[in-house]
Parts: C-alpha cells; sequence; structure tokens
C-alpha cells in the first residue's frame, strides 16, 4: 500500500504459441540492418542539418507525396533485387 493506493495484482502473461526470436534461424534474405545503422549515424552527425530540411519539406504537400514515391521505390527496388 502506496500512500494509501492499493495496486492490482498482476497475473503473468499467456505466452503460449509466443515464437522466441532468438532461437529462429534468419531467412534467406535477412533484413540489411546497416541501412538503418548508417542512417541513425548520419542523423546523429547533422541533426540540425536535417530539421532545416525537414521543417522546409513538411510545409510542402508535393514533396512529401514525392519523397514517399522516392522512398516507395527504393525499397521495392531492394527487395526486388537484395541477393
Amino acid at each position: 500500500m502506496l500512500l494509501g493506493v492499493t495496486l492490482p495484482q498482476l497475473e503473468p502473461a499467456d505466452v503460449t504459441g509466443a515464437v522466441d526470436m532468438e532461437k529462429v534461424k534468419p531467412g534467406p534474405n535477412p533484413t540489411p540492418y546497416w541501412i538503418a545503422m548508417i542512417e541513425g549515424v548520419v542523423r546523429m552527425l547533422f541533426p540540425t542539418a536535417f530539421a532545416r530540411i525537414e521543417a522546409g519539406i513538411g510545409q510542402n504537400a508535393g514533396a512529401i507525396i514525392a519523397a514517399a514515391v522516392v522512398l516507395a521505390l527504393l525499397g521495392a527496388m531492394l527487395i526486388a533485387f537484395w541477393p
């Protein structure tokens, strides 16, 4: 009892049928994690420059649509042509 408030008792979660991801082997085309790592490093090194770019692009609907199309095409190319 903490400050006159009684907390509810928690029951353990039912995890029957859950997959242990540490024991699952990656498929034939594992996700290229290096892309996300490079993006994170670049965002850490140049945070204010990207903030200015994103603030300017965020006010232009055409630029948002164009960026979405470019990212979709890039993703499709990576999926289609990844060895």
